[in-house]
């Protein structure tokens, strides 16, 4: 015999309601009541009555004349246990109702708000809208509220905000936020909330092209008993791609020396090419396209002040560094044909090369020819000249 199931009409959910209001003075049983009520609501509405009906009962719900001891805990829960069961577009159009109705009382109200925001902030990052994600985690009152937060807690909280701007692209709050949870990692003895916010510090100084600092934090976290073998290799990975795209230098040679030494990095690059990079001999052009496999991809977008690639600039620089260390001079037109470059773009990088004393040199430009003072030299890559191609 099958079960017949009583429609959820208008008229059983005003008989519902009228139930509730008339044990008024039964604080539990109103709670009990309104807990019940939204949970068959979701569970038995018509698909068009759905957000009607809940609209009205949350209404209902945040009306000032109901006592906090009821509305809260029913809140609450529905927030926590019920929305999270709709559709996603019904959720998150309940979640933002909730808000606008509670906006006057958000004091009130506070967890509320502070679960409501994480269940949005959720939802927009699985739609990879970052924008709004972090948007929704910003308006927690993280230090301002009435609600102490851990400081964990905290640093947790600003790590995702810190992530979520890192994705919009938007470099100037991901370092406010960096800056917040740096005095809060030094606060806290929880190793791998530390760990999340060094690899998030190199991501940072990744995208600002600060790719030797960002290295030494990607060896380092390469070596973090915190993280899973996947992440460390991933970490080696990053820390390769930052050294060679980096500019000539003592730290990008001792980079390259500790990432040579490292066997995980023969998972990414070949030992030949490896032992290329760290003796600073020549990269020929085959051996370019294994190493541009390995890079991170917004690595691969970033474009020189000359409207060429950064990789294929670094290159260069690197094959003009091993040159260098072969010969005490030579023709532009000599060092083009290595390079494999015309003589103009030869002479351009050299040039800058010596100008930022990445090397020292020095152009006759009436003979046409590269004098070599062959030193270790002593500078990183000057990153304001350089634009990300997004």
């Amino acid at each position: 015999m099958v079960e017949m199931v009583m429609s959820f009409t208008h008229e059983v959910f005003n008989e519902r309601l009228k139930t509730i209001e008339e044990s008024q003075g039964q604080q539990q049983v109103q709670i009990n009541g309104y807990k019940l009520l939204m949970k068959d609501i979701r569970l038995n509405a018509l698909e068009c009555d759905l957000l009607p009906m809940s609209e009205k009962i949350i209404e209902i719900l945040v009306d000032e004349n109901l006592s906090l001891l009821i509305s809260q805990p029913v809140l609450n829960e529905y927030v926590s246990k019920i929305i999270p069961t709709f559709k996603c577009e019904q959720g998150m159009h309940l979640a933002h109702f909730i808000l606008d109705k509670i906006s006057h009382r958000i004091s009130s109200f506070e967890e509320l708000a502070t679960s409501t925001y994480l269940y949005l902030s959720e939802s927009y990052e699985k739609k990879r809208n970052f924008k709004q994600a972090v948007h929704m985690l910003v308006s927690i009152p993280l230090e301002s509220g009435l609600k102490i937060f851990t400081l964990d807690y905290k640093l947790k909280m600003y790590i995702k905000i810190i992530n979520h701007y890192l994705e919009d692209n938007n470099l100037p709050q991901a370092a406010l936020y960096l800056n917040r949870a740096s005095i809060l990692q030094n606060l806290t003895d929880n190793k791998y909330l530390q760990t999340c916010y060094k690899a998030y510090y190199a991501r940072l100084l990744d995208v600002r092209h600060s790719f030797i600092q960002a290295a030494y934090i990607y060896v380092e976290l390469s070596h973090a008993t915190n993280l899973t073998e996947d992440e460390r290799i991933t970490s080696v990975r990053s820390a390769l791609s930052c050294t060679i795209i980096s500019s000539p230098g003592v730290k990008r040679s001792e980079l390259l020396q500790k990432l040579f030494k490292d066997n995980r990095s023969q998972k990414w690059l070949s030992y030949s090419i490896l032992k290329k990079m760290h003796l600073c001999h020549m990269i020929q052009p085959d051996e370019i396209e294994e190493i541009k496999k390995i890079l991170l991809k917004h690595h691969l977008k970033i474009i020189t002040e000359y409207k060429t690639p950064l990789f294929s600039e670094a290159i260069i620089e690197h094959n003009i560094i091993s040159i260098s260390k072969l010969y005490k001079n030579i023709r532009i037109q000599s060092l083009g044909d290595l390079l494999k470059i015309d003589r103009y773009k030869a002479e351009k990088v050299a040039g800058k090369m010596i100008s930022e004393e990445c090397m020292e040199g020095s152009i006759d430009q009436i003979d046409g020819f590269i004098y070599f003072r062959y030193n270790m030299p002593q500078c990183e890559r000057h990153t304001n000249a350089l634009i990300y191609n997004g």
